[in-house]
């Protein structure tokens, strides 16, 4: 474990270097690609309810024409937001996670997110006044298209996350959910820029790192070789 941890800080580190030398116009060219191939997909028409990650300002997929086209369509959709619980007399550690936010129109999405973690727009945490839906909430119907980010894919569909676990441990915990609620599995679908996909076999991956099962770039769909 020790060795994987260690080996995953290296390629962060790396990958780190790679991301900051893209330019903002191969990032926007790579975005549209991978939004046009998203859109003419079979997973995207089919879904009714999408979870997508807000795109960073830099060193991902972009992924605000998603959303928007999502919201156009009527697809549900719900974005993340990370969760810090306070610590209690049990526990002196301040617990977070990750959760994901109904977003209700294109108005919802521009006005109503905040700055975050990373620079990360976020949803707020009510809609007029009161909570605002999650995908755990009574009455969701689960979701079927999981659109995900990372800092590095490989053709075996591994990812690279940025170490905090927050996507892996969402994951988790909404499978164990879905299958409890009899809903369908979800297409975990990652987006990511050429420069981000690596050989077979050169992302680390412990037992409780999840593997997508399609990634999208700008040359299309890509499944595990």
């Amino acid at each position: 474990m020790a060795t994987v941890v260690s080996a995953k800080r290296e390629l962060r580190k790396r990958m780190k270097q790679i991301l900051s030398g893209i330019s903002d116009e191969s990032i926007s060219l790579q975005s549209k690609h991978v939004f046009n191939h998203i859109l003419a997909s079979k997973e995207y028409q089919e879904s009714r309810t999408i979870a997508c990650y807000v795109s960073m300002p830099s060193g991902e997929i972009q992924t605000d024409s998603i959303i928007h086209a999502a919201l156009a369509d009527g697809k549900a959709l719900y974005v993340p937001r990370i969760v810090r619980e306070p610590p209690t007399t049990d526990s002196k550690t301040q617990i977070s996670y990750m959760q994901f936010y109904r977003i209700y129109d294109r108005d919802d999405y521009e006005r109503n997110l905040i700055s975050g973690v990373w620079g990360i727009r976020e949803p707020s945490p009510k809609f007029n006044d009161l909570p605002r839906s999650t995908v755990f909430d009574q009455g969701s119907r689960g979701l079927d298209l999981i659109l995900m980010p990372g800092m590095a894919f490989d053709r075996e569909m591994a990812r690279l996350g940025h170490g905090k676990g927050y996507y892996d441990q969402f994951i988790a915990k909404y499978r164990l959910y879905a299958s409890t609620n009899g809903w369908s599995k979800s297409n975990l679908v990652a987006l990511g820029l050429s420069e981000q996909i690596m050989e077979p076999g050169t992302i680390p991956m412990t037992e409780y790192d999840i593997h997508v099962d399609t990634l999208v770039t700008k040359g299309g769909f890509h499944t595990k070789d």
